[in-house]
């Protein structure tokens, strides 16, 4: 029969401050008079597959954050640095910037891995967003994406809000009228002012791409003429922040815009 006499012993010891490294290799038992006396607190999250887990960390079912820099590439640090991927593990991140392409993770000094969503599918343009957290899980390969993502945008499309995206290059010239047809024919919308603005101004946005005139689909404070965007009234080059307006029976490049 096992002798209980250094069980006493060990809860004297847990009624104070203890710091040290448990390999104990029966069950151990708390049956402190209080609540304090009844637990172990002090837990850091987990860096290996052995450590042990707070019941916080479980139940926020997240036990690393921390920001996320660099856009298909990110890098995070964590203190101490973590020293495995390992699965089951999971890692709260937030990005700075958003990506163009699939994604790799590099934590501390691991090599990178990839990011996917779905078990085996790459992550699309966008779907990392600036300073939204992602909460991810690593499956023994790769991270799985936690919850969902935001539908990607379409072939030749790229977002420009959580809520639309925009045609990266513009249509061939047609009339107004033509313009509004041909963006309904394809399921979209011709870009309101504010959605083709906040393309031009945006990083890696459309500005690059500017040809001429383009249609948007907004007031022109006139009866009879429509808006346009895209060149500067004095010296016609590219400019996001110059407006004009004409006839909608004349030609101009168009974009357009579908929602998420």
């Amino acid at each position: 029969m096992m002798s209980r006499a250094p069980l006493p012993v060990l809860l004297l010891l847990l009624a104070g401050r203890l710091s040290a490294q448990w390999d104990v290799p029966v069950k151990v038992v708390l049956d402190g008079d209080s609540l304090v006396h009844r637990q172990v607190g002090g837990l850091a999250a987990p860096i290996a597959p052995d450590q042990g887990v707070s019941t916080q960390a479980e139940r926020e079912r997240s036990f690393l954050s921390g920001n996320a820099t660099g856009s298909d590439t990110l890098s995070v640090q964590f203190s101490p640095p973590l020293q495995a991927y390992f699965p089951g593990l999971r890692v709260s991140i937030v990005p700075d910037t958003g990506n163009t392409g699939p994604v790799l993770l590099r934590i501390d000094a691991l090599p990178p891995v990839p990011v996917h969503r779905g078990v085996n599918m790459d992550l699309d343009s966008g779907e990392v967003r600036a300073h939204v957290p992602m909460l991810l899980i690593h499956d023994g390969a790769a991270f799985q994406v936690v919850g969902p993502l935001d539908v990607p945008c379409d072939p030749g499309y790229f977002p420009i809000s959580r809520d639309a995206c925009i045609q990266r290059s513009p249509n061939a010239p047609v009339t107004f009228w033509q313009a509004l047809i041909q963006c309904h024919d394809q399921g979209a919308r011709l870009c309101s002012f504010n959605e083709w603005f906040s393309a031009c101004t945006q990083a890696d946005g459309l500005f690059p791409s500017i040809m001429g005139w383009e249609w948007v689909d907004h007031a022109a404070n006139n009866a009879d003429l429509t808006k346009q965007m895209g060149l500067n009234n004095q010296t016609l080059i590219p400019d996001c922040f110059s407006g004009s307006r004409a006839q909608p029976s004349i030609t101009s490049y168009f974009r357009c815009c579908k929602d998420r």
